[in-house]
């Protein structure tokens, strides 16, 4: 273990590597000797109460999270729920488990203390391993659920009688990675970082997904982790197969929209909210400040939300409104809109056209409209020629 100090108090205990800064010196002080000798003494089992200063650097919701877990009591354990209305936001399970994610004090701050409703294990930094160890060094007669959660028999895709263990489906993920599969998958999403793609396949993504999405996928969402492709598209899969009340459906869908960083993400996660068919209506209110967003990837989630469920007669005039007062220079949105309008040309072909002619859409967009419906097979080949000679715009 190492503890790291900045003159006002202790910044970081971790296991194995030290933190990232490198402009940390590595010495001894008389604080860093206290800090040590308090964690040792709880390790002994002698002491329950730290009081080693601490300095936390993070957001104001962290912080707050941070200070609730302060005041879990020594052998006590406490859900992501029970911490989340603790700070006054019932509903941010999820982001409580970020929280604890990113908590950089490990036993100083316990977010070791935190786990699934039922009581079971959910993931932890330095391992569930650690975890049982420090759960059982505080309490050894602890829940025989949390205890079976640890065992060394938890299934290789990390979910044991609906627990989901966070740092088994990395692990899970990584078994079912495919070498030469990464390379084609991560040369499909040229945005973000090769090595962020593990390669496993969709159907197998799928497959875990659903086995989440039947046990308890609360806690899943609110401490599973974002490092790597599939990891994030696992989440978005999850939710799209949850059956929960249509006010927190939305709430998962509003929180991990920011997630989202590539068009692969976006529409896959699109594809699976069936919800939409479900409550048309209300989906459709919920999207409509999406198509007038900043963030790239929003934009795109709510052209696509409309290209799989909203392409109907009712639909079409507001619809189109929509797309044409879209304004972003990103390419994936450009094509997310071309991509919406040829849909809609394939269905109501003459409004289409006739929309298409007084749009007021760029020249960007409006060319990979033309190509888009040109490229479709479900497009007569008299309706190819009326789309080619619209290229030149008046």
């Amino acid at each position: 273990m190492g503890v790291a100090e900045d003159g006002l108090g202790i910044t970081d205990v971790f296991l194995g590597e030290r933190p990232r800064e490198l402009y940390m010196n590595l010495k001894e002080t008389t604080l860093l000797c206290q800090a040590a000798a308090e964690i040792k003494e709880y390790l002994n089992g002698r002491r329950k109460e730290f009081e080693a200063p601490i300095h936390l650097a993070g957001t104001a919701f962290q912080k707050k999270v941070w200070e609730a877990l302060r005041r879990i009591p020594y052998g006590e354990t406490r859900s992501y729920q029970e911490i989340a209305k603790s700070v006054g936001n019932p509903r941010a399970c999820r982001a409580v488990g970020m929280a604890n994610h990113k908590n950089p004090l490990m036993i100083l701050v316990p977010c070791h203390r935190v786990v699934g409703k039922n009581g079971d294990l959910t993931g932890y930094a330095g391992g569930l391993e650690v975890k049982k160890f420090l759960l059982d060094l505080e309490n050894p007669s602890r829940s025989p659920a949390a205890a079976m959660a640890s065992r060394d028999g938890i299934p290789k895709d990390g979910i044991h009688e609906g627990v989901v263990h966070g740092d088994a489906i990395r692990r899970a993920l990584e078994e079912l990675a495919e070498p030469e599969f990464q390379k084609f998958a991560s040369s499909l999403i040229p945005n973000i970082p090769a090595e962020t793609v593990l390669g496993v396949r969709l159907p197998k993504l799928r497959k875990m997904a659903a086995k989440i999405a039947k046990g308890d996928w609360r806690a899943y969402l609110a401490q599973a982790r974002d490092d790597s492709y599939e990891e994030v598209m696992l989440q978005g899969m999850v939710i799209g197969k949850v059956q929960a009340p249509l006010p927190e459906a939305m709430d998962c869908i509003r929180d991990f929209l920011p997630k989202i960083d590539n068009w692969s993400t976006c529409d896959s996660f699109c594809a699976g909210l069936k919800l939409a068919k479900t409550y048309p209506e209300e989906i459709w209110s919920f999207l409509q400040p999406y198509f007038q967003a900043k963030e790239e990837y929003s934009i795109r989630f709510a052209a696509v939300m409309l290209l799989n469920y909203y392409v109907k007669e009712s639909y079409k005039e507001e619809a189109m409104k929509l797309l044409e007062g879209i304004r972003h220079e990103s390419y994936y949105v450009k094509m997310a809109v071309a991509w919406a309008i040829s849909i809609y040309y394939i269905r109501f072909p003459e409004s289409t056209r006739a929309f298409l002619k007084g749009s007021s859409l760029d020249d960007s967009t409006y060319q990979k409209t033309l190509q888009k419906i040109l490229e479709s097979r479900a497009v007569k080949d008299g309706e190819k020629e009326k789309i080619r000679r619209m290229k030149k715009r008046n």
